[in-house]
């Protein structure tokens, strides 16, 4: 008689722990630089339609494609400008690190399109140029709000001819919500900081809504900060709940579903900035690029700079109308232009990071 040998039961293989956002994202080593040199090049991309005259920029959903791009921006400048305040011992300090990244660039893109685009841009046309209007639009612009776009009649020939560097008008809305979450941060303890960001997330998507509906009449200047406000919260809310999200496919499926959906509906304005700040940062951890713009980081060169090039490439080769064609040839333009922004403006500025601690230190003994 044979005897059945029992069957020796297979050990179950160890569950693969789920990781949180916290431990899945490397803040010294991710996607994001590459993420944003491809959202930077989007809005190239969306440009290109106005500049050629080719009409306006295309649309997705309720959203033109820069205006996804842009905030894509907002989104992880949200995550990475909260984690920044957050391991900032003080307000000054951090706003003095934002400064230094945001504006000696910003001036220098300034003072490159008006001494060096307009001039140039009468080589291309019969339109003259004058210092004086140069001067005033480096002064009058010197403040992050952008109040005099265009320089004398520079661009008369241009399809868009009543703005040097449109994309700069963001950079004051970035500016004002570095300051609101270095304010927010001083202000209140630790434990109110999720809640507060995601009322004013929820205030900001609510009043876009009602604003877009024509249910609540807001000025343009207050309806951009809301909508742009919106992602910036997004990201900042994903930041401080970094501990207990978790980086699940799921996560990720109902992400693109309910962008998907949005789309569809014409409602992505409203409902974009949580799941697109998601999805941004799900490929920050995910996509293997991590070192594109790990030593050279050009995406904010290639945001601030692309568009005088794109404005100049249009004077010189007018009958170049194929958008795309003239995208592409907008970004490697732009391409030398950006890195030497970061290799000669925004590296050595960000060196000056510790300047206002050690002097602080000094000043206390």
């Amino acid at each position: 008689m044979q005897l059945r040998t029992r069957e020796r039961a297979r050990p179950l293989a160890p569950r693969t722990r789920t990781l949180s956002l916290a431990q899945a994202f490397d803040p010294t080593s991710n996607a994001l630089n590459a993420i944003r040199l491809a959202l930077a090049v989007i809005v190239v991309v969306s440009h290109s339609w106005p500049v050629t005259g080719r009409g306006d920029d295309p649309l997705l959903g309720a959203q033109d494609w820069g205006d996804w791009a842009v905030g894509g921006f907002f989104a992880i400048s949200g995550y990475l400008i909260t984690a920044s305040r957050d391991t900032t011992p003080s307000f000054a300090i951090f706003v003095w690190k934002r400064f230094l990244r945001i504006y000696p660039a910003f001036l220098s893109a300034l003072i490159a399109v008006a001494f060096i685009a307009a001039p140039l841009s009468t080589i291309l046309t019969d339109v003259s140029w004058n210092a004086a209007d140069s001067l005033q639009y480096v002064w009058r612009n010197s403040f992050l709000l952008i109040t005099q776009p265009a320089i004398g009649s520079t661009l008369n020939d241009s399809p868009i001819p009543d703005s040097w560097n449109n994309p700069l008008w963001t950079l004051a809305y970035e500016s004002a919500c570095y300051l609101l979450i270095g304010i927010l941060f001083t202000l209140l303890p630790s434990r109110f900081r999720l809640g507060a960001i995601a009322g004013a997330g929820l205030v900001c998507s609510v009043a876009t809504a009602l604003a877009l509906g024509d249910v609540l009449s807001v000025p343009a200047v207050v309806l951009k900060g809301f909508h742009l406000g919106s992602f910036f919260a997004a990201g900042a809310f994903l930041y401080l709940g970094r501990r207990k999200i978790p980086m699940r496919r799921v996560l990720f499926i109902s992400s693109v579903s309910v962008l998907v959906l949005a789309v569809l509906l014409r409602i992505d304005a409203v409902l974009a900035p949580l799941p697109l700040a998601f999805l941004l940062l799900w490929g920050g951890t995910k996509l293997p690029l991590r070192k594109v713009g790990a030593k050279n980081d050009i995406s904010y060169g290639m945001y601030i700079y692309a568009f005088p090039v794109q404005q100049l490439l249009h004077l010189a080769l007018p009958s170049l109308s194929i958008p795309l064609l003239f995208a592409v040839m907008s970004a490697f333009l732009t391409l030398p232009l950006a890195w030497l922004s970061y290799r000669f403006i925004e590296k050595p500025s960000l060196r000056l990071k510790t300047l206002w601690t050690v002097q602080t230190r000094a000043v206390g003994g």
